[in-house]
């Protein structure tokens, strides 16, 4: 498969990443990871379908909708005068259209760096060896000194219901001009890993009330930001489980 028959099959990968099980998209996506600036284009596609969907999602939907379509009518009724008050519509319609446009945009690039940052992580994670605890235990406050001593991000407390994991340990590795700290826990038999990052590095992320959720590979992935920090949860489990972990956070 050649990157322009690649990119045209993944224009139509849905956002939700369920299409990644289908051998036709698995071979494309093979293909994108072999060359950077297709997955960088594929990336930045992939946040601005997101970013369209949440905003579909915003939106109210006509009671009469249905109806509207059935019958064939449109739901919007015909500007009857080019006047002043026509003007004025269609000069608020383009003004409409023009911020809406600069805030796809904004977020898509935002977030295309967060999903690089993602790409790398899970990579890195796949990687044998990768995970080298340098500290090990189950206290968090022993991890977090060391982490602050190695002048790596580590919240006072960690975010919602993860605080009451087992953590395994803790490793320190470099992002850019920046630190990023991975900590490890168990939670009935099963891997999280939890990378924390200054939140200006990505200031656009939601909350965690409605995080990123992604298909990368093998890993299920959650994006968010709280407080001063950013966060990226991995495990190799379904994305159903890692929304019900999210749900409590």
């Amino acid at each position: 498969m050649d990157k322009d028959e690649a990119r045209y099959i993944l224009e139509s990968f849905r956002p939700s990443g369920e299409d990644s099980n289908d051998p036709g998209f698995r071979e494309a996506l093979n293909r994108v990871h072999l060359d950077p600036a297709l997955e960088k284009e594929f990336s930045e596609q992939r946040l601005l379908d997101a970013a369209i969907c949440r905003k579909i999602d915003e939106s109210p939907v006509p009671k009469d909708l249905k109806m509207a379509i059935l019958a064939g009518r449109k739901t919007i009724p015909p500007i009857r005068s080019r006047g002043f008050a026509g003007a004025i519509s269609i000069a608020a319609a383009i003004i409409f259209s023009v911020f809406t446009a600069k805030f796809l945009i904004n977020s898509s690039s935002s977030y295309s760096e967060f999903d690089g940052f993602r790409t790398v992580m899970t990579r890195d994670l796949s990687q044998p060896g990768f995970i080298n605890l340098k500290v090990q235990g189950s206290e968090y406050s022993k991890l977090r000194a060391w982490l602050v001593g190695m002048q790596s991000p580590a919240p006072l407390v960690l975010p919602g219901s993860i605080e009451h994991f087992p953590p395994m340990g803790c490793q320190t590795q470099n992002w850019k001009e920046g630190k990023v700290s991975l900590i490890c826990f168990v939670k009935r038999g099963e891997m999280l890993h939890l990378f924390i990052i200054d939140r200006n590095t990505f200031p656009d992320l939601p909350g965690s009330e409605s995080p990123l959720f992604a298909k990368t590979g093998r890993w299920s992935t959650a994006g968010w930001a709280e407080g001063e920090k950013s966060y990226l949860l991995a495990s190799t489990s379904n994305l159903d489980s890692l929304r019900k972990v999210m749900g409590g956070i």
